[in-house]
Parts: C-alpha cells; structure tokens; sequence
C-alpha cells in the first residue's frame, strides 16, 4: 500500500472511533494507575508506527476508557509509564545528536518498565559505550 492509502485508512479510523482533528499541540491527561499524569499528544506520539503513537493519535479516543472526568485510563504502573513520558519529553527536545539513555526506574520497578517499553514499541538508543572514562562513538 501506498503511503497516501495508508493515510486515507488512518483518516476513516479517526472519522470512526476518534477524533480527526487533534493536535501535537494538545494537553492530555491520562489516569494511570489512579495517578494523574500529564502531557503533549505530540510527546506520546513522536515514535511514529509504535502501540503508544497508535493509542494516542487520535484514531481510537473514542475507544479508549475514560473516567469520569474524561481522562484516558491506563492500568499500568503509574511510576513506570512517569518514566517513559520523562524519556519521550526529553528525547523530543534533545538534539538529535544526542544519545539518551533508556527510561530509568528503581530497581523494584526495573522488569515492569521493560515490559511497558516493549508493550508500546518505544525505540530507545542504546546507552554510550565508555572505555576507560571516554565515551566511544559507535558510529
């Protein structure tokens, strides 16, 4: 399929089950695990073809929960998905130099967050190689 037909199919799927007309720019509040965590749509979404990006584009809003104050709800571990937003937040004003390391938990919470990144499909550098003291380049 073409890039313009797969287009066309996103649009009809927002016109269905969500909402065509979001922005990058919109503020979201999402109810993760009983706590309230906020963000851009356009943070959530910056990894284009991952489940976080399809679940937050709009496409699917109307299908999400949402309680009752109209927040998305997520049953996850509010603590891990905190961390994936704080990555994502900084990975989309970094240059594109940069290398950041993976989202970063407590240890208690390390083998949830890893689950998290893989459920979402989240794409993150490896950490820097450091040799004696020097990060090595790996390109």
């Amino acid at each position: 399929q073409s890039f313009e037909e797969l287009k066309k199919k996103q649009d009809i799927l927002a016109q269905k089950h969500g909402d065509p007309h979001v922005s990058d720019a919109d503020r979201i509040e999402i109810n993760v695990g009983g706590r309230l965590i906020t963000t851009t749509r356009g943070t959530l979404t910056q990894q284009k073809g991952t489940t976080l990006e399809a679940l937050f584009s709009g496409r699917w809003e109307n299908e999400l929960q949402h309680d009752e104050c109209g927040r998305i709800i997520l049953d996850m571990n509010p603590v891990c998905f905190q961390s994936i937003v704080d990555y994502l937040n900084e990975l989309r004003f970094s240059s594109k130099k940069t290398s950041l390391p993976p989202p970063q938990t407590d240890r208690e919470h390390k083998n949830i967050l890893g689950q998290m990144i893989k459920f979402f499909g989240i794409e993150c550098a490896p950490p820097p190689f450091v040799l004696n003291g020097t990060i090595v380049n790996s390109e």
